[in-house]
């Protein structure tokens, strides 16, 4: 039997993490971000109203479809979750964002310190496959297993390249 011409170490074991809780869930936004993107609708509202824009107007159809995809977005973000299993990284957002776990060739954390309490720290994630994934996370908790999770994968990584590879 020939072995594939991609043959990697990498693909001997696939990547593997067991969370302290078995389905962790946290929000993906700060309450400050939402609470600024609701404030902004609001005002956005309060202004289009004393426009008093004329209905049936193309102008003021735009302006309403506007309106409304801003407040569908602050929805969104009011909702959004992030959660964590041993399978599978999971974000409720327009569209349900996910990565297999066992896919994982890389994943990093990042955070802008000072700024932690407006704009949630991000995961990025990439597959074998070049798939890349922003997840948001700003739930200490599952912030923590994430953080871990980058740690454990980054030592399983470099594992896996000191390992020589035997052929099959």
């Amino acid at each position: 039997m020939t072995e594939p011409a991609t043959h990697s170490p990498l693909n001997d074991m696939a990547f593997t993490f067991e969370p302290v809780e078995p389905n962790l869930s946290g929000a993906a936004f700060s309450w400050s971000f939402k609470a600024l993107t609701w404030g902004l609708c609001l005002a956005l509202l309060v202004w289009m109203i004393r426009l008093q824009l004329p209905w049936g107007n193309s102008g003021s159809t735009w302006a309403w479809t506007a309106w409304v995809m801003l407040t569908y977005s602050a929805w969104v973000i009011h909702k959004s979750r992030l959660h964590l299993d041993a399978d599978l990284i999971r974000q409720d957002w327009i569209w349900t964002k996910q990565m297999k776990v066992s896919d994982l060739v890389f994943i990093q954390v990042i955070r802008i310190p000072l700024l932690e309490w407006l704009l949630a720290p991000r995961v990025y994630a990439r597959t074998f496959q070049g798939q890349s994934v922003f997840f948001y996370c700003a739930d200490r908790k599952v912030l923590s297993e994430l953080s871990r999770m980058t740690e454990e994968h980054k030592r399983w990584f470099e594992e896996r390249l000191s390992t020589p590879s035997s052929p099959g």
